[in-house]
């Protein structure tokens, strides 16, 4: 992160705290330099928001690493998993976290099997898909803190590829094969 970019950070997190010292701006101050420009930025201004105290540092080291691992949002992942076993094709996940929750599960076939055969809730298999979800998510996101608290976060990201997968949110209308159904 440049210095004009931290400043503006460390001045927005000083404004939260009446205790804010030197010591503090200083162990701010080394964290963000850590963090991309606009990403790190942003991320201050959500906590702002978000938040009634000021962050911690692991707060907003969390709040970064949430911002920068591209796994997609929990619906995106259940929308993902329902078309495909609605459609029996367990190809290619736009995430392997997405892929781990679906085995961790049972796979692709027994959640088909829930949700059509034994007339399973769609809203009580969609709960303990979101369940086995965000505990991928949660173990993910430590791993990336781990990291990141010994080596700083971007050279998390060179050293953690697989956490950092190129990921392209799809969206299920604009998949071919939904296409295709829509057609028919």
């Amino acid at each position: 992160m440049t210095a004009k970019t931290a400043a503006q950070c460390l001045t927005m997190l000083s404004t939260m705290d009446k205790k804010w010292n030197l010591a503090t701006e200083d162990v701010f101050a080394a964290v963000l330099s850590d963090m991309e420009d606009e990403v790190g930025l942003d991320t201050v201004r959500k906590l702002l928001r978000t938040n009634t105290f000021a962050p911690s540092v692991a707060e907003l080291l969390q709040a970064y690493a949430e911002r920068i691992s591209p796994y997609p949002p929990v619906e995106d992942a259940w929308r993902e998993v329902n078309y495909k076993s609605a459609i029996s094709n367990p190809a290619a996940w736009t995430h392997p976290i997405i892929g781990e929750a679906v085995q961790d599960m049972g796979g692709l076939n027994l959640i088909d099997h829930q949700l059509r055969w034994e007339q399973k809730s769609a809203a009580v298999v969609r709960a303990q898909f979101v369940k086995v979800y965000e505990a991928r998510a949660t173990q993910w996101r430590e791993e990336v803190l781990e990291v990141a608290g010994r080596v700083g976060l971007e050279e998390a990201r060179r050293q953690l590829p697989e956490l950092f997968p190129v990921f392209k949110q799809r969206r299920l209308l604009d998949l071919p094969e939904t296409r295709e159904m829509i057609a028919k």
